[in-house]
């Protein structure tokens, strides 16, 4: 089943509010040695990039999907922003660690409030978004292949998503 179908009817928004975002593997490795959360790091964004939820010339995003080592993390609604500032002066004292070991110029970020929402997406694998496409962490509607992205789902998966909805 296409996994951003399956999110809109499950979250009850337009594909268009929907967000696929892969983390990559070897950040989340370095994420949990410096014990920074997958939410915190998916909470900050910079600005006017294209992880920004709230980019300014692109439709708002409503639900970030998470996927971390080929599988659904989760999928978060985005209720709004907590703070501005550079991810040095948003983020925890893990996070500014974490940070600053990537020699990197801060930037200017947004830091999100993000609500966990249930999905029988949750663990499940992705196909659709091989090896050859890591480049692009970030899938939106009318992106190269938001719409090929999928996940194995069972009849009995099926039913509960149903369920969720209602």
């Amino acid at each position: 089943m296409q996994l951003a179908e399956l999110i809109a009817q499950e979250c009850q928004v337009p594909l268009a509010a929907i967000m696929l975002l892969r983390h990559s593997n070897a950040n989340v490795q370095d994420l949990r040695r410096h014990g920074v959360s997958v939410e915190e790091y998916t909470a900050i964004q910079p600005i006017e990039s294209k992880y920004d939820f709230f980019h300014p010339h692109k439709e708002r995003i409503h639900i970030v999907v998470v996927i971390v080592d080929d599988l659904i993390f989760r999928p978060f609604r985005v209720t709004g922003i907590e703070a501005e500032g550079t991810e040095f002066s948003i983020g925890s004292e893990a996070f500014r660690r974490f940070k600053s070991e990537e020699n990197s110029k801060p930037w200017l970020c947004r830091r999100f409030s993000l609500q966990p929402l249930p999905s029988t997406a949750i663990g499940l694998r992705i196909r659709g978004w091989e090896l050859s496409r890591t480049r692009t962490p970030v899938q939106r509607l009318g992106s190269a292949f938001f719409n090929e992205i999928a996940v194995g789902i069972s009849a009995s998966a099926e039913s509960l998503s149903e369920q969720v909805r209602t």
